[in-house]
């Protein structure tokens, strides 16, 4: 678990057997992170219904810049686990994971914190714009989409942990 996450109320409701964790940063007062506020939630919904969905789970992270704004927000996402409301930790998060522009959303290994895809926002607009997710107010992300989302975000897991694997043997054998 990364370990800004160990010193919030997150953790007590993650389940210990996660792989993945997306952070989302998102701010209401930038028109990009409302339009795709929606579609996260969709996506969110869509991934969760898969049976693949326990294995990841959706962390928001504000950029709004007050704590009332910060609320409103939070509350319009629905079920989104989100990080508390305190500036210098979001803005400490945001840094830690090099976050340079809204909506963002990053791909973590559950267990180590370590990035696995800094393009979690291009997997499910590339799957909007490839004309696999439809433009029905019903559901912007259908579960064909977040078949090939998460599909994609296993491969990106599975690759990262064997790469990770061999660093860390290669690492022990030049000791």
């Amino acid at each position: 678990m990364p370990q800004w996450l160990e010193y919030s109320k997150i953790t007590d409701t993650l389940p210990d057997k996660l792989k993945l964790i997306l952070l989302y940063f998102s701010g209401r007062f930038c028109p990009l992170s409302s339009e795709f506020d929606e579609v996260m939630k969709d996506a969110y919904n869509s991934l969760k219904g898969l049976p693949e969905g326990a294995d990841f789970e959706l962390v928001w992270v504000s950029c709004d810049v007050t704590e009332q704004a910060y609320l409103a927000h939070i509350q319009s996402l629905g079920g989104f686990l989100g990080v508390a409301w305190n500036p210098f930790r979001l803005d400490e998060i945001a840094v830690t994971y090099g976050v340079d522009g809204i909506p963002t959303v990053m791909i973590l290994d559950a267990l180590s914190g370590r990035v696995i895809s800094a393009d979690g926002r291009e997997h499910i607009t590339k799957q909007m714009k490839s004309g696999t997710v439809g433009s029905s107010r019903q559901s912007l992300v259908p579960s064909s989409a977040a078949n090939l989302i998460m599909q994609r975000w296993q491969q990106l897991y599975s690759t990262k942990i064997a790469e990770w694997a061999e660093e860390q043997k290669q690492k022990q054998e030049a000791e």
